[in-house]
């Protein structure tokens, strides 16, 4: 009886860990390919200072291999939003497992 008892919660214990390393995994995903956004935020953010760079942002998308897995991200902007003179950023970031995919919003407003 004991011996029953013991191999349930051992099993618990095990779906446990592969629960926790599968999350693990999506984890090391998304930080390894937020790296591509916030590259593409620094880029974007350097504009605010200049009038002329800061019309002249415009959507981007690029594909890059990091450790074996192959991320892509679109990046769209809006003008105007949410106010006046300032343009709204959407990246989608998606890899190559099992269709995962991560969206961030920013927001930036001309500095000059």
């Amino acid at each position: 009886m004991a011996a029953a008892i013991l191999a349930i919660g051992l099993m618990g214990v095990v779906s446990v860990i592969a629960r926790a390393s599968v999350q693990d995994v999506r984890a090391a995903h998304v930080s390894r390919g937020s790296f591509l956004v916030e590259e593409f935020l620094e880029n974007a953010s350097r504009a605010q200072h200049s009038a002329q760079a800061f019309r002249s942002l415009t959507n981007s998308a690029t594909t890059r291999v990091i450790d074996g897995a192959r991320y892509s991200m679109n990046c769209t902007l809006a003008d105007n939003t949410p106010l006046e003179r300032c343009k709204e950023i959407t990246c989608t970031l998606s890899w190559d497992n099992n269709g995962a995919s991560a969206r961030y919003v920013y927001v930036l407003s001309p500095k000059f």
